[in-house]
């Protein structure tokens, strides 16, 4: 009976404390009336649902973007007998911001990279390799959003 009841005090502290996400469409300044990708990757697809999903409607600034995204692997070691042992994963996004009259407003490159090493179990590699795209791809994702709403 008292786990219940601390259960219950501890999820009534908890709802009402305010909490409210970082970057909604609710808070927005910008709407995206036009999204151009000129690559149709899974990274650029991630990139281009995050930048959509802070866009408010109805915002006073509309704004056109332009993605241009490349994602590589390199092999930065190898071992002795030439099989890699070190990977390094460059993702690179080319964002054009524009406003409703296609001047533009801002053009900047955003790169992120990881490097890593080979695993033995080339299934666990893949899953770790995608994993290190994902999260490369929403930091990416989280920059140019933050350079959107910093415009003026």
């Amino acid at each position: 009976m008292k786990i219940l009841i601390s259960l219950y005090i501890s999820l009534f502290f908890l709802t009402g404390c305010g909490f409210t996400p970082i970057y909604g469409s609710k808070d927005s300044n910008f709407e995206i009336i036009e999204f151009k990708n000129n690559n149709l990757s899974r990274g650029s697809n991630l990139i281009e649902r995050s930048i959509l999903s802070t866009s408010k409607n109805d915002a006073i600034r509309k704004l056109k973007l332009e993605l241009d995204h490349k994602e590589k692997v390199k092999v930065i070691l190898k071992d002795n007998k030439g099989n890699p042992s070190k990977y390094k994963i460059v993702i690179t996004a080319n964002v054009k911001v524009l406003n409703e009259k296609n001047t533009q407003i801002v053009k900047k490159n955003f790169t992120q990279e990881f490097g890593y090493d080979v695993q033995s179990d080339k299934f666990s590699m893949a899953e770790y390799e995608e994993n290190i795209k994902r999260n490369l791809n929403n930091k990416i994702a989280t920059d140019i959003i933050f350079l959107i709403t910093t415009l003026k």
